[in-house]
């Protein structure tokens, strides 16, 4: 229990850390990677529904994070209530 509610409390932290740093460079691929990660983990599956397609828009996206939002997108999706 206390595990969980530690890591809950991390991920919670770390996507807070990230909203605070998109500003600082919007539209960057791979923090938007990151924010679809920490909120897909804390069940914020429509946040990070729209972060995943956020990050697809990023044409600096290295390949292979590219693929795996294009993946999580398509999961988290069909996830959505």
């Amino acid at each position: 229990f206390f595990f969980k509610q530690k890591t809950a409390y991390e991920i919670t932290r770390w996507t807070g850390v990230q909203t605070c740093a998109l500003p600082i460079s919007p539209g960057n691929g791979a923090w938007l990677v990151g924010l679809g990660i920490s909120l897909q983990a804390l069940g914020k599956t429509n946040e990070a529904a729209d972060a995943f397609l956020q990050a697809l828009a990023d044409p600096a996206l290295p390949a292979p994070l590219h693929d795996f939002a294009m993946q999580q997108s398509t999961r988290v999706r069909g996830q959505r209530p």
